[in-house]
């Protein structure tokens, strides 16, 4: 009976602890630590973390322990929301339009979480609204993820871009802007290609240090978790959300995840020189770790009740 008793106990408690970990691809960094303050500024981990950008800082890159993720790796360099067109983001110039302002990579026992913060937001208007893909270097190649978004347009306060939706690329001119934008319908938002340096569009919009911002070509290896989500309610911001299965990258090691805006006024990126291994455990194998170790303590518990009888 206690042995019983003892399993219930355990897998209610496992099962609590695994709900409250939950976590979705939903473009709601809140579950990163992630909230708007006093002004519209964002709030990181329950901390006004403002880290410019402007040389010669690059922001902060670190570490932090999030409920439901474990260690966030994390690089944040949140310009101050008010800069204008003209002001030095780094490495060029472009104010909150162009901004990248939070880059927070997970590893998960279901894959690979990636979370951005930015400035790219639709109601930018037409030539601000670029958002470029997800770029993952691994120890077996580098893979882009689409992220779509469409044309820019400055009635545009609300926005949903999710797997499946029309991907998108941004044709810039010299100075970097929008000048027009083609729709892929074959090339789906959320679509993880693996690729190579050739397969990148090359941006050569000064001071960019031809950065790869924009995947055109690749194969094609699947559709994955993700969402792009710009609110009324983040007047200046704009999130982008995705999870990737390891298989999907061969099971590699991670050695560098980076995002920038089409024109790469402005980098985010985390780098593992070494590279960081995928976890290999997933939750449902701890969930039969613990159950597990409760036949054990049942055993245990009947081996004492007989031993007192």
């Amino acid at each position: 009976m206690y042995g019983t008793r003892t399993i219930g106990i355990l897998l209610v408690l496992t099962l609590c602890s695994l709900g409250q970990a939950a976590v979705q691809v939903d473009g709601n960094l809140a579950e990163w630590g992630i909230t708007q303050g006093s002004g519209g500024h964002l709030v990181y981990n329950g901390y006004n973390y403002i880290y410019p950008s402007q040389p010669p800082t690059s922001g902060k890159k670190d570490v932090a322990d999030v409920s439901g993720f474990g260690k966030v790796f994390f690089h944040a360099e949140d310009s101050d929301d008010s800069l204008g067109l003209s002001a030095l983001i780094g490495p060029n110039h472009g104010g909150q339009h162009f901004d990248g302002e939070f880059l927070g990579v997970a590893f998960r026992g279901d894959g690979l979480w990636i979370a951005i913060a930015t400035g790219q937001r639709p109601d930018n208007g037409k030539a601000e609204f670029e958002p470029g893909d997800i770029r993952i270097e691994t120890s077996a190649g580098v893979f882009g993820i689409e992220t779509g978004g469409g044309e820019g347009n400055t009635s545009l306060h609300v926005k949903t871009v999710q797997t499946g939706d029309h991907g998108s690329t941004y044709n810039l001119n010299g100075s970097g802007y929008a000048s027009s934008v083609t729709d892929l319908p074959g090339r789906a938002a959320g679509s993880l290609y693996s690729t190579q340096d050739s397969d990148w569009i090359v941006n050569n919009t000064p001071g960019s240090n031809n950065v790869r911002a924009q995947v055109q070509g690749g194969t094609y290896e699947g559709l994955i978790d993700y969402v792009y989500s710009a609110s009324s309610g983040y007047n200046y911001h704009a999130f982008l959300e995705a999870r990737v299965p390891y298989g999907d990258l061969g099971n590699a090691l991670i050695k560098k995840v980076s995002w920038a805006p089409s024109c790469a006024n402005d980098v985010l990126e985390y780098t593992w020189p070494e590279g960081q291994p995928p976890i290999p455990e997933p939750a449902s194998a701890v969930v039969w770790s613990i159950l597990a170790a409760a036949g054990f303590a049942s055993l245990w518990w009947r081996g004492k009740s007989r031993g007192a009888a």
